[in-house]
């Protein structure tokens, strides 16, 4: 039912109309030219005229391959979740600013790049093998369609981007850490090279935490999972919802995340009398503890004592 008019009255009433492909083009698109256009003063261009040409293309090709997705994947009561909206585009592009300039040295390296940034934005969003095999054919009939058959050539096979590949400096003689590990987003060369890392995290977790013992099994699956837990991890403000059945790993798999991020995880302890006040004194003092560095906060469903929990966090 409309609301009436004699109580709109009191109100200012403004209409926002979603963006025109015009202008997520302008907006976009003045985004990546900037981004790939730059220009050290004693080296020169940042990227090459191959890396610049094809990032020009990047938005229109994000834009086409989001409309097909939204047009495709329908939400169903067992699919409420297939919700496409202009934030898919923003999470796309924020993804691919993490890049470093020394990483993204031709057009195929970018391709990857951008490919790997939808496979985290849509194809993890689909539950259903059917989906995601149309995903793959749609991704890949895309990039031969804007991006050319030589490109697409190069870039069949899925590539897993990530931050915390590299190792810290530490002092021959006395083993202490003089610089951190540097932070830069780059493609894995294998999913083993990935396992490796993530082993040498979990033996370092141990030695550092007497008190929670991880040890994971390291399967394929469990690799990639981590590669998408601590993407979003990295962002900021990035949050994630896990789904799957009690057990399976996933607060393991995100404090194993958050480890290799350099972050502190924290839960809530929920006990017969917690309320309200006492989620809001927990809450509180996470906000001064990180002050002193980037937090991950695990939530679960059996510490939704009450629903106004999540109004809360959703606000916050």
């Amino acid at each position: 039912n409309d609301i009436p008019n004699r109580l709109k009255r009191h109100f200012s009433v403004f209409n926002v109309p979603l963006p025109t492909d015009t202008s997520l083009q302008q907006i976009f698109g003045v985004i990546f030219s900037s981004r790939f256009s730059q220009v050290d003063k004693r080296e020169g261009p940042h990227y090459t005229p191959e890396v610049q040409a094809l990032a020009e293309k990047i938005t229109s090709t994000t834009i086409n391959f989001w409309k097909k997705i939204q047009a495709k994947m329908l939400p169903t009561p067992a699919k409420f979740h297939y919700t496409f909206n202009v934030r898919d585009l923003s999470r796309i592009s924020q993804g691919i600013m993490m890049s470093h300039k020394d990483m993204v040295t031709d057009p195929a390296m970018l391709t990857n790049l951008w490919k790997h940034e939808c496979c985290r934005v849509f194809s993890d969003k689909l539950n259903v093998a059917e989906d995601k095999a149309w995903y793959d054919k749609a991704i890949q009939a895309t990039v031969t369609e804007f991006f050319g058959d030589e490109v697409a050539g190069l870039c069949q096979q899925p590539t897993y981007w990530v931050n915390f590949l590299r190792e810290p400096i530490f002092d021959p003689d006395t083993g202490e850490e003089l610089e951190a590990a540097p932070v830069v987003y780059e493609p894995a060369e294998t999913i083993d090279q990935l396992r490796l890392r993530l082993l040498g995290a979990q033996k370092q977790f141990k030695d550092s935490n007497k008190v929670k013992k991880m040890d994971l099994v390291l399967f394929d699956m469990a690799v990639k999972h981590v590669v998408r837990i601590s993407r979003v991890l990295s962002m900021a403000r990035g949050s994630i919802m896990l789904v799957g059945v009690g057990g399976s790993g996933k607060q393991s798999l995100t404090r194993l995340s958050s480890f290799v991020q350099g972050q502190r995880t924290f839960q809530i302890t929920v006990t017969k009398n917690y309320n309200v006040n006492h989620f809001f004194d927990d809450l509180r003092a996470q906000y001064f503890e990180a002050v002193k560095g980037h937090i991950t906060f695990i939530f679960t469903d059996n510490e939704i004592k009450q629903e106004r929990f999540l109004e809360y966090i959703n606000n916050f």
